[in-house]
């Protein structure tokens, strides 16, 4: 392994689901940073929680996890657009030169448009709802492309508001059913979450019930002047980590962490959480 061993007792073996065989215990966070932290990347079929405030860089995060595996490792993804339409997104994440409309012509990127039912606004986006639907009803459509598409990773921006719209009285039911049928589906996901949500109670549901949580946030720098950005992992199973705080900063190619200090030689001196 690298120099941060995995948890022993986290083995692997070849998995066959529908003719695809996968070898690979995890996938690559999209930051190269933080895949040497994790000692390659997010444990395969986990489901990971970036939480974080307005401009704390989710969205950015969420993105860069899919394109990144889909570009750069040819692994399908779907991304599922709940805050925001797909056409905003894709714009916004020009600027770091990331062509989504690219990765989609060729079907290693399917971006469906949840925001259209959300927002009842009209939409012309190939994937998005037909009509009024349920959690069952969603999720029935999502799994379809999940198997059609053969996607392994995917990402939803954000958590709260989909399960906002779904969940009513039973979030904490409808959030089990999705984790569990995309783990079921050998699906690596990540999800946001804002931190201003009205009901912290779900924030909280959401937090229990994930296998990893990342915590971005903005502090100001001791003259007061400027903001620093920073990324903390709060829990991820099947892995050792620091519990420190990263600095992270969103450049011209994305997000990039600051791991000066966090590698061999000062890695055995910080505290550790080991699930």
């Amino acid at each position: 392994m690298g120099w941060l061993a995995a948890d022993p007792s986290y083995a692997i073996t070849p998995l066959e689901i529908e003719g695809r065989v996968r070898l690979e215990p995890v996938i690559s966070t999209g930051v190269a940073e933080l895949d040497l932290v994790l000692d390659g990347g997010f444990p395969r079929r986990s489901c990971v929680l970036v939480l974080g405030g307005p401009g704390t860089g989710k969205t950015t995060f969420a993105i860069q996890f899919i394109y990144r595996n889909a570009r750069e490792r040819g692994v399908k993804a779907l991304f599922i657009a709940v805050d925001e339409a797909p056409e905003v997104v894709r714009h916004r994440v020009s600027a770091f030169g990331w062509d989504l409309r690219e990765l989609e012509r060729t079907n290693y990127l399917i971006m469906y448009d949840l925001h259209t039912l959300i927002a009842r606004i009209p939409s012309d986006e190939f994937f998005q709802p037909e009509g009024p639907m349920d959690v069952a009803s969603f999720l029935a459509e999502i799994l379809g492309i999940i198997d059609e598409f053969e996607v392994e990773v995917l990402a939803v921006d954000t958590v709260t508001t989909l399960l906002e719209h779904f969940g009513g009285q039973q979030t904490r039911l409808v959030l089990k059913r999705m984790l569990s049928a995309l783990r079921y589906h050998y699906v690596t996901a990540l999800f946001t979450a804002d931190l201003v949500s009205r009901d912290r109670q779900l924030i909280h549901a959401v937090e229990y019930e994930m296998d990893g949580i990342l915590h971005l946030f903005l502090e100001p720098t001791p003259d007061g002047i400027d903001m620093i950005r920073y990324l903390r992992i709060e829990k991820m199973k099947g892995r050792r980590h620091p519990l420190s705080r990263i600095p992270m900063r969103i450049t011209t190619d994305g997000i990039h962490l600051d791991i000066h200090g966090i590698v061999p030689g000062v890695i055995r001196r910080r505290r550790w959480r080991r699930r």
